[in-house]
């Protein structure tokens, strides 16, 4: 039994196996690391959750669309992980404890396999039950491997789940985009990619920026300075 459970905890170290632990989905290290893509993505889009949500979180829905549908309870563990992952810490929370420690606060999980997509060779959506809102956000694999963030709430987007990521509501109005930019770079801060959404021209408008760099609360004050911005929100995805 000692040699058993030694070889096991080996797995699980070296190889990422955990089929093996009691509480965590059932699936072996080759299969972790074959999707390790699509993983690292729930997990992000879980941290990026956590950061928007409005009010404390009371369930969570993780919905997938991709082969095999087997992947969807290891996908919402990853999920969980990254949604933790600010409230309690990232040394208490892993694969194995995720969805345990989830319950443990009162979140509800569930979780749905959707059709397959055309547009995409792997979706994954995230639906938030939160105090204040429902909070829907969506990413995507392109070709199997590039993550790309595909929806916040209400809106549209394509920016890559990567580094520091500024997430604003603004008003849909001429030359807020380089005020913004202008803001940036007057703080010396590099933007890797800005996407600037809406649902009705002149009305509310989303942006979400990609940034080089970390951004403290002195820069995010001085978004929520200009008068087109409502809501500045700064997320460190990894």
């Amino acid at each position: 039994v000692a040699t058993e459970i030694s070889g096991a905890v080996r797995a699980a170290l070296l190889e990422g196996d955990l089929s093996h632990a009691l509480n965590a989905p059932a699936f072996g290290g080759a299969t972790l690391q074959e999707f390790g893509s699509v993983f690292d993505l729930g997990r992000r889009l879980g941290i990026l959750a956590c950061a928007l949500a409005r009010g404390g979180i009371r369930g969570i829905e993780v919905r997938y669309s991709g082969d095999p549908e087997e992947v969807l309870p290891s996908l919402t563990s990853y999920v969980l992980m990254g949604l933790l992952k600010n409230i309690i810490g990232t040394r208490k929370v892993n694969f194995v404890s995720a969805s345990h420690l989830a319950r443990q606060r009162g979140i509800g999980i569930s979780q749905a396999y959707l059709s397959r997509r055309t547009d995409y060779s792997e979706f994954v959506e995230i639906i938030v039950k939160a105090e204040g809102e429902d909070l829907r956000l969506a990413g995507a694999l392109l070709g199997d491997v590039h993550p790309r963030i595909v929806r916040i709430r209400d809106y549209h987007v394509d920016i890559v789940p990567d580094g520091t990521l500024i997430v604003l509501k603004n008003q849909d109005v001429p030359g807020v985009i380089g005020r913004v930019g202008t803001l940036l770079g007057g703080h010396a801060i590099n933007i890797a990619e800005y996407h600037q959404a809406r649902l009705t021209a002149g009305g509310e408008a989303m942006a979400a920026i990609a940034v080089d760099g970390k951004i403290d609360s002195k820069v995010r004050d001085a978004l929520m300075d200009l008068p087109e911005v409502s809501t500045a929100v700064v997320i460190k995805l990894s």
